[in-house]
Parts: structure tokens; C-alpha cells; sequence
């Protein structure tokens, strides 16, 4: 119990008066900021505790994740498989007319 209490209090940063909701918060994989129900990630240069709010307007503003490679090696993927599944079905077909 009393570990969980001491991660809660570690868990907190900053908050700041011109808005409740921006709160930057220590996590799992690091620190982050937390606005409107959704996390956006704090660059590993920067230090969080020394953030100002416009700092952290312009990383939510730019918080957009990149996008994902994995998603187009797996078209490449399936791509391949369906061709040799497709080259298998025509040699199956040539063999059965001889």
C-alpha cells in the first residue's frame, strides 16, 4: 500500500493555472503531457520539469505520432504470399489437364 502511495506522488510533475487539464506527468516510458484525455509525448532532450505552458501548447499542437513503417512491410508481405499461393494454384491446374 504504501509503495502504491509513493508511486502516485512521484507520478505528478506539474500542473499549470491557465489550464487544469495540461498536467505533465512522469509514466511508464517516461514523462508526458496529459490533456483532454490524451497523452502526447515529451521529446527526451527536454526537461520536463522546466516546461512552460506556451512549450507545452506547441507539443500538443505537434504531438501527432509519425507514421508506422510496420504497416507497410506488411502489405509487402501479403502481397508476396499471394502470389506464390497463386503461382502454386496454376501449376496444380496445369498438372491435372496432362
Amino acid at each position: 500500500m504504501k509503495e502504491k502511495r509513493k508511486a502516485d506522488k512521484e507520478k505528478f510533475i506539474k500542473s499549470f493555472d491557465e489550464d487544469p487539464e495540461v498536467q505533465i506527468l512522469n509514466g511508464r516510458w517516461g514523462p508526458y503531457i496529459s490533456y483532454q484525455k490524451k497523452n502526447y509525448k515529451i521529446p527526451k532532450d527536454t526537461d520536463p520539469t522546466k516546461l512552460s505552458f506556451d512549450d507545452c501548447q506547441k507539443l500538443i499542437k505537434n504531438g501527432g505520432k509519425k507514421p508506422v513503417k510496420k504497416a507497410a512491410t506488411k502489405k509487402t508481405a501479403t502481397k508476396k504470399t499471394a502470389t506464390k499461393v497463386a503461382a502454386k494454384k496454376t501449376s496444380a491446374k496445369k498438372s491435372t489437364k496432362k
